[in-house]
């Protein structure tokens, strides 16, 4: 999340004005300012031109750095660099490729590793003191927008931003003015940057460790929960939405009721998609982008009852919309129709949800279209969304969900899905001859089956890894199952819902067998499945 809420104003840009303005919004500077403080990035397009631009003053900047610490300040150089690109920010706000360069410019370049050395500052003076004086405020609102509005543009920012134990900083500044920021402007201020930074951060998966040492889940959980009532520039519901999501990218799906939440987040977050969908910036007035409102909800639907909740509050045609209509100069339409078809296929999982999609033929018809797309991950998700359509009730459905998930990590998986129909002997003696692992997805349906015993006696007579999944509630595995299986790790996956829980630890066993590298054929995973 970047955008107006956590940005300066233009006004707040330049070093020779002295006044200071609460009002954060980009949007409120006059044309004037905007002419006069924009003019010397309007024109900047390109790596050589950013470069160009800014390399001078961070070379200044970080060469200043142990003067500044040590006087307890911000260099004027440091001043100059976070001023410049806050300027290129707004000017290039609606063109993210160009915002998406900087953020990495300034990963490569190691910036925050030195903005480290200035959240130490403040966060020593806050402790001192209570609060930062104007000059220091000013500074320090500077050093925020940067992170703010640029680990949004950048997930290699994002990312360099984590490493540098920022992080923690941000997180002490939650903790130490948890139960007063909302009597003191500062602090207020501080709080909303600092998780919306985490937030930014959260989203890819390569941070989730550092959010783990750290200890972050309850210190975010708290914000989550009990600021919901909490006014944010007029929103009631924006921070605690902050809070939730974050603990929804960071937290293990095998733990979803942390992300369990009510609908006063979901029909925020679905109206302010709706609001974000019919916006030239594709942005909401509360500055969400429609592919993180849409990315978010998919994390919130790995949790059954926000799962329920989503589509009751009328997500679905929204999600269509995505789907249908992408906008060219911000995002590619396939990347927002990719999340768009994933958070559907999330919402799938819950039986009462696949039912009613069911009955919209607009969308099948589109989800068919979308299998023969050029796009991998949007062929395989659109894919994925019409098995679990066709076969929610089947017990069937949970190993053709493995198998769809699988593949999206990389696998080659074979599954005699034509069983039913009479596949031959051969058939499967060859599948079973040419996998690297095998899956048996067990019931007592298919233990009692003679051609399930068939495969599974001949994986075990070559020596094939075989990794158990319990499919049926209460089941164990007794006889001649019982004998080959022994002592081994089952998997619990007895609906749909589990699939998702259950995916990345199936993934850590599995490793690499059963992967197909480029240009290589590769022995598959075979999943068995009953009939």
């Amino acid at each position: 999340m970047g955008c107006g809420t956590s940005s300066l104003s233009v006004r707040e840009l330049s070093k020779d004005d002295t006044t200071t303005e609460d009002d954060t919004d980009t949007e409120n500077a006059t044309d004037t300012e905007k002419d006069t403080d924009s003019e010397d990035v309007a024109s900047l397009d390109g790596e050589t031109g950013i470069i160009n631009l800014f390399e001078r003053n961070l070379q200044r900047a970080k060469r200043d750095v142990v003067s500044n610490v040590e006087n307890g300040t911000m260099g004027e150089n440091t001043q100059n660099l976070l001023i410049e690109i806050l300027k290129y920010h707004y000017v290039n706000k609606l063109i993210p490729k160009n915002t998406e360069l900087v953020g990495d410019w300034l990963a490569r370049d190691g910036v925050a590793g030195f903005f480290k050395a200035y959240f130490d500052i403040y966060f020593q003076k806050i402790i001192e003191d209570s609060t930062l004086n104007d000059e220091d405020m000013k500074d320090f609102k500077k050093l925020l927008g940067v992170c703010v509005n640029y680990s949004d543009a950048s997930s290699l920012f994002a990312e360099s931003i984590a490493k540098s134990e920022i992080l923690l900083n941000l997180l002490q500044y939650l903790k130490l003015f948890k139960n007063t920021f909302t009597q003191d402007q500062t602090q207020g201020y501080i709080v909303l940057q600092a998780i919306t930074i985490l937030y930014n951060c959260s989203i890819p998966s390569n941070n989730t460790k550092y959010y783990k040492e750290s200890g972050a889940v309850e210190l975010i959980g708290w914000y989550a929960e009990n600021t919901k009532d909490v006014s944010v520039y007029g929103d009631n519901t924006k921070l605690s939405t902050i809070g939730m999501l974050t603990l929804a990218h960071i937290s293990d799906k095998d733990d979803n009721d942390v992300i369990e939440t009510d609908d006063t987040i979901i029909n925020y977050m679905v109206e302010d998609l709706n609001d974000a969908l019919h916006r030239s910036n594709r942005r909401s007035a509360a500055c969400w982008s429609a592919k993180e409102l849409a990315l978010g909800l998919t994390k919130l639907a790995n949790n059954n009852k926000n799962s329920k909740l989503i589509l009751q509050s009328g997500a679905l045609p929204y999600l269509m919309e995505l789907i249908e209509k992408g906008n060219e100069n911000l995002i590619s339409d396939v990347e927002e129709q990719t999340i768009a078809v994933n958070c559907i296929w999330a919402l799938s999982f819950v039986k009462e949800n696949n039912i009613q999609i069911n009955d919209v033929e607009k969308l099948l018809n589109k989800l068919k279209e979308l299998k023969s797309h050029e796009d991998r991950q949007l062929r395989e998700a659109a894919s994925g969304v019409l098995w679990l359509l066709r076969n929610q009730s089947e017990p069937s459905a949970v190993a053709g969900s493995i198998k769809t998930h699988l593949e999206s990590h990389g696998y080659n998986v074979w599954m005699d899905v034509d069983r039913m129909g009479g596949s031959t002997l051969q058939a499967m003696a060859d599948a079973v001859e040419e996998s690297a692992v095998v899956l048996i997805c067990m019931s007592q349906k298919y233990k009692d089956s003679p051609n399930c015993r068939l495969e599974s006696d001949y994986a075990y007579q070559l020596h094939k890894d075989i990794i158990p999944i319990r499919v049926e509630p209460g089941y164990s595995p007794n006889g001649w199952l019982g004998m080959i299986l022994g002592s081994k790790f089952i998997y619990d996956v007895t609906q749909l819902n589990d699939v998702v829980t259950v995916m990345p630890k199936l993934v850590r066993e599995l490793g690499d067998r059963g992967k197909k590298a480029k240009g290589e054929i590769s022995s598959q995973v075979q999943a068995i499945h009953l009939y």
